[in-house]
């Protein structure tokens, strides 16, 4: 491939002189905060290019200013094997709208290579937090023969991969940061035609063997983005745009770089941030046909027989699936109570069962109330709801009155719902832990946790009818995945709410300057998993708490207490004298302003914004007597 530049493309000058007659309006009429809610709101779920195309540059004539409204930022290298001009500012502007600012640097054409081994390139002096390599068919170079025997091609496949994730880790080297590397679609032409199916050394057959060679050999700083899964349920022809790759080098169709950047924000984001817990569901017309209170258990369509009711039950198997994986399901219907639980108590066809709702809100409330009720109930976040409900004035007016939830819009065909859910893109997320796929018996064994409790009166006869029990270790395998998890997903209770990579969490279990600890609870009435995390830095004769957080799950069972101990142990091991604590206040994390003060330390310092600082000697610290074994 020539090193040079390609000439650019005048396919989308069309597009992207579209419908920007009133940006400068905007600017002039709205705040920028006002510029920014707007921009993320028309941007969510926009597959339209030429709508997306808008939004974009309506971000980068205000995305400056709107830094300041975001509480993270990052800086993101964009390594392509192709041009990735076009879609870089679509990927910027979906970034924003999922809640991460984002400065984007992107490799020259023809030099990612280049740019990863020169100590003096460009991405050397950008100094990325994060990187995606995004290459193409044309980087593969061992596709065999069409006689290849299948142990030949299984080695080109090996080949192809090997040198990949070399490259991977020639990146690492020099940046130890996260990596999302794009695996690779069907190839839009097959010679073999049908036969491709059989014959080893067909070329759909090679990408495929490279693809599943990645999935199993990229360690865990790597996080695949699934470009093979995308263009096949897209469709490769409409994929690939052969012109505009031929004449421009761009790596797909404009019709599909929506796509593309939704998914690929999705997934950077939920690194960054973490994705969705829990989606509410509404009821009549969304989980079944028909108004249960009107139709009766027999009207209303659900299950064999009537296209809409496979549709609803097809729809419900779904969103058991997403249960299995960790995802909580909950219930915000506007209903009386008894008619809406007789549904699923009694309809034969009905596949989600009251069990497998963490929460069930059947009242005529509004359903931001119940929403907010809903979260209080399972300690999360508002925006780590996802609401779905096929009327949009009940959409809408969850928009305004609960800003932070996430909403789907339904299309009017239950055919689509599941279709509809997926293209959000909400639920991502770098690996399924043990805890994800335990975590809505969790949430289960937590309302016989609260029964228990609605009946003991004294707090400490309840904590030790708990019998509960605490695992104890410094980081490391088979739990970095959850760690860096449970540190990206709390808000709550998080002092300081940085985020860390599991390449920066395995990082810091290497490093011998630092104490980690985490911390995993088990009681009788089952196995929370590893519900809290702490690391910190020795300093001289300071042990000094970096970071900490913790599954408000527990909250007030002693775990605190427990940390404690294991942390001025751990001081006074290393010859620390005393320990020291921060706390940075967020709009969420109020609950532990006090955390350091209950456990005996001592302020130190306070800033105007409301940061402390805390200390506590540990010559005079008396260790605590948790209920904990």
């Amino acid at each position: 491939m020539a090193s040079g530049r390609p000439p650019p493309c005048r396919a989308h000058e069309g597009l992207e002189s579209a419908g920007f007659a009133d940006i400068g309006l905007m600017k002039l009429l709205m705040t920028p905060q006002e510029q920014v809610q707007q921009i993320c709101r028309e941007t969510n779920g926009c597959l339209d290019i030429v709508k997306l195309m808008k939004q974009a540059r309506m971000w980068t004539r205000c995305r400056n200013e709107g830094k300041a409204l975001f509480s993270q930022s990052r800086r993101l290298a964009l390594l392509c094997g192709a041009t990735s001009e076009t879609y870089a500012p679509l990927l910027e502007v979906c970034m924003a709208a999922r809640g991460l600012h984002v400065e984007l640097w992107q490799s020259p054409y023809g030099s990612w290579q280049q740019q990863i081994l020169d100590p003096n390139s460009a991405l050397q002096t950008f100094r990325p937090e994060m990187a995606v390599l995004h290459l193409t068919l044309s980087q593969l170079t061992h596709f065999p023969s069409l006689t290849a025997t299948p142990a030949e091609a299984g080695q080109a496949a090996e080949q192809d991969a090997a040198e990949i994730l070399d490259w991977c880790e020639k990146l690492r080297s020099r940046h130890p940061i996260p990596i999302f590397l794009a695996n690779f679609h069907p190839p839009p032409h097959e010679s073999l035609s049908n036969l491709a199916a059989r014959q080893a050394g067909a070329a759909s057959q090679h990408v495929l063997r490279v693809n599943l060679r990645l999935a199993e050999r990229a360690p865990r700083h790597i996080t695949l983005v699934d470009i093979h899964g995308m263009a096949s349920r897209y469709g490769v022809q409409r994929w690939i745009d052969l012109p505009g790759w031929y004449h421009a080098k761009q790596p797909m169709a404009y019709d599909a770089m929506p796509l593309f950047a939704q998914s690929l924000s999705a997934v950077i984001a939920s690194a960054c941030l973490g994705s969705a817990k829990c989606v509410a569901l509404d009821l009549d017309n969304t989980l079944w046909g028909g108004v249960a209170a009107d139709d009766g258990l027999d009207g209303i369509r659900l299950g064999q027989g009537n296209s809409q009711g496979e549709a609803f039950q097809d729809f419900q198997r779904y969103l058991l699936e997403l249960r299995r994986r960790g995802i909580l399901l909950a219930v915000a219907s506007k209903n009386q109570d008894a008619i809406a639980r007789e549904v699923f108590e009694r309809h034969d066809q009905m596949l989600i069962k009251l069990p497998d709702c963490s929460a069930f809100m059947a009242n005529f409330n509004p359903k931001a109330d119940n929403l907010r009720a809903i979260a209080k109930q399972l300690n999360i976040g508002l925006d780590s709801l996802v609401f779905v409900d096929d009327n949009p004035v009940e959409r809408e007016q969850m928009r305004q009155l609960a800003p932070e939830v996430k909403v789907v819009d339904l299309p009017d065909d239950p055919a689509h719902y599941i279709r509809a859910l997926e293209q959000a893109f909400l639920f991502e997320s770098q690996a399924v832990t043990a805890e994800d796929l335990a975590r809505a018996e969790s949430y289960a064994a937590n309302r016989k946790r609260e029964a228990l409790a609605a009946r003991i009166t004294d707090v400490g006869e309840f904590l030790r009818s708990l019998q509960m029990n605490a695992f104890v270790a410094p980081y490391g395998e088979p739990y970095l995945e959850r760690i860096s998890q449970l540190i990206n997903k709390s808000n709550q209770f998080n002092l300081c709410t940085a985020r860390y990579s599991q390449a920066e969490v395995a990082a810091l279990a290497a490093d011998p300057d630092r104490v980690t600890l985490g911390i995993r609870l088990r009681d009788r009435f089952g196995d929370n998993g590893l519900i809290s995390a702490i690391h910190g830095r020795i300093n001289g004769d300071t042990l000094e708490i970096e970071n900490w957080v913790m599954s408000c799950r527990v909250l007030d069972r002693g775990v605190e207490q427990l940390a404690i101990n294991h942390l001025a142990d751990a001081g006074r091991g290393r010859g620390c004298r005393r320990l020291t604590g921060r706390y940075i206040p967020t709009p969420k994390n109020a609950l532990v302003r006090e955390h350091y003060s209950r456990l005996g330390f001592q302020k130190t310092a306070e800033t105007p914004e409301g940061r402390t600082d805390w200390a506590l000697d540990l010559e005079q610290f008396k260790p605590f007597q948790p209920p904990i074994d």
